[in-house]
């Protein structure tokens, strides 16, 4: 039968009226918990012992719980010999539960012809399994049915994220549908609408910082979902610098270059203990622009009425309060107030001391865009899982002069693109610049085909090779009794002598 094939879904979605899928799809998912450290564990594969298939409870697990016994069954399957066909069938067979074994008796009972047949293909254990699959579900991939690709693929365009705090679960539900709709290497089409089906807030960054990390990639659904959380786990790391930093009492320590400004004495914070008895650290503090808001207007520094105290021009004064106002630390575009008995508590009610953290200034949570540099590229084609990489000018120059399958020098055994280790059966190498290239890298980067040569390994026969077995197992035995009758031989001589 060959190698299971996946076929990818429709193009076009059914139109379903269904709504719109915001939540987490636990109907489909595979029961694995998320590990937060770096003690997990993989499933077993249950390749030496196999595994019972019993449907579960959970309808929509059907095809989920076939498909992982699939894979056991083909791995137990292919590591055993077999000497028909028919006890292939059996112990496959064997492998079903109680009501799905008696379900497939059933089948074969009814349909004795079509039942031979099968016996007569089973040479590849794939085809008893997706018969097997056919019987319940009526549809299997490897076969060419695309039913649950086009289901998926419809969940998939009804599937969509607005709110940041369910990017999470959006990435790992975007990541199973777009695997079971078969799209994911076909088309742009299910990158693209990752990253679009994302708050608007953060999804054009992230795809913006994707585009220029990792140039001419367009296909790369899991690698944009693992960018996609290294991205978010720096904007956490950046955003827990900054409320680390946010009052910034470190920086009274630091002696800026250039910045001369005479530090304030007086700091404000929002009053604490005012219930309409002020203290005499009490101020009420209002921006100059509403100043003709204010109905009641009282100096802090004389106490008299229609003037500011930044404004107040009374010689005789509080001294102590004008010194205060003199060192407050306070931006030129407020002003202050006094505060009366038994107003009304409020935010502008503030409480002047020293040592308060600076009013004035404040941390910018700014993220800077990590920079790349721009270089010249050699393109790919317009759909690639690829990474473009760029390579020196000379290359990109040179009128290479192939040297197809030859002998190269220790130094340019690698790929440039790849970087894997070439052999001389498989790479292209330029005898004016150097450029080697496995088969891979040429179709994608040059354009150019490569041709493999062939190995001339030759296999053995596998029945001669049991015929050389079986001839030097019996050459053995056969030396092993001609040594233990010389023993015997030997031993019957010395008796001889002895007597």
């Amino acid at each position: 039968m060959g190698p299971a094939m996946y076929p990818p879904g429709s193009r076009q979605p059914q139109n379903l009226q269904i709504p719109e899928i915001k939540a987490r799809l636990d109907n489909i998912r595979g029961g694995y918990a998320r590990q937060m450290n770096e003690r997990f564990n993989l499933p077993t594969a249950q390749a030496s012992q196999g595994a019972i298939l019993v449907l579960p409870e959970d309808i929509g697990l059907y095809s989920e719980v076939i498909s992982r016994w699939e894979s056991i069954t083909l791995n137990l399957i292919n590591e055993r010999n077999w000497t028909d066909n028919k006890s292939k069938v059996n112990y496959i067979e064997n492998l079903l539960g109680e009501t799905e074994k008696k379900t497939w008796i059933q089948w074969r009972m009814a349909f004795p012809t079509e039942y031979e047949e099968l016996v007569n293909i089973a040479d590849d254990p794939q085809n008893v399994i997706s018969q097997i699959r056919q019987m319940f579900l009526l549809e299997d991939p490897t076969t060419g049915s695309t039913e649950e690709q086009d289901r998926m693929y419809n969940d998939l365009e009804r599937l969509s994220c607005h709110n940041v705090k369910d990017l999470f679960d959006y990435i790992n539900d975007y990541k199973i549908l777009a695997a079971k709709s078969g799209r994911m290497f076909i088309s742009p089409e299910l990158s693209t609408k990752f990253f679009r089906k994302m708050p608007p807030i953060i999804g054009g960054e992230i795809e913006k910082a994707f585009a220029e990390k990792y140039p001419g990639n367009t296909v790369g659904v899991i690698p944009k979902i693992h960018f996609t959380y290294q991205y978010l786990a720096e904007q956490c790391k950046r955003i827990a610098l900054q409320r680390s930093l946010k009052d910034l009492s470190f920086c009274s320590r630091i002696l800026v270059p250039g910045y001369y400004q005479k530090n304030k004495k007086y700091g404000l914070r929002k009053a604490k203990i005012y219930w309409g008895k002020p203290h005499d650290t009490h101020i009420r503090v209002l921006k100059k622009k509403h100043a003709d808001k204010v109905r009641k207007c009282k100096c802090f520094i004389c106490g008299e009425e229609g003037h500011f105290a930044r404004n107040c021009t009374r010689q005789k004064g509080n001294i102590a309060r004008a010194a205060i106002v003199e060192n407050l630390d306070l931006d030129d575009d407020w002003d202050v107030l006094s505060v009366d008995q038994n107003e009304p508590d409020s935010d502008a009610i503030c409480s002047f001391s020293e040592g308060e953290g600076s009013t004035s200034h404040s941390l910018m949570a700014g993220i800077n865009e990590v920079p790349y540099e721009t270089a010249m590229m050699i393109m790919s084609e317009e759909i690639s899982w690829r990474v473009v990489t760029s390579v020196p000018q000379e290359i990109q120059n040179c009128a290479h002069q192939w040297e197809d399958n030859s002998p190269v020098a220790q130094e340019f055994m690698r790929c440039l693109f790849c970087k894997e280790q070439t052999n001389s059966r498989m790479r292209a190498h330029c005898s004016i610049c150097h450029l080697t290239v496995c088969p891979m890298c040429s179709k994608f980067n040059l354009g150019r085909m490569l041709t493999i040569q062939r190995s001339n390994l030759q296999y053995d026969n596998k029945d001669t090779l049991i015929n050389e077995l079986i001839g030097y197992t019996n050459f053995l035995l056969a030396e092993n009794q001609r040594l233990k009758e010389r023993i015997e031989e030997l031993e019957m001589g010395k008796d001889l002598d002895e007597m």
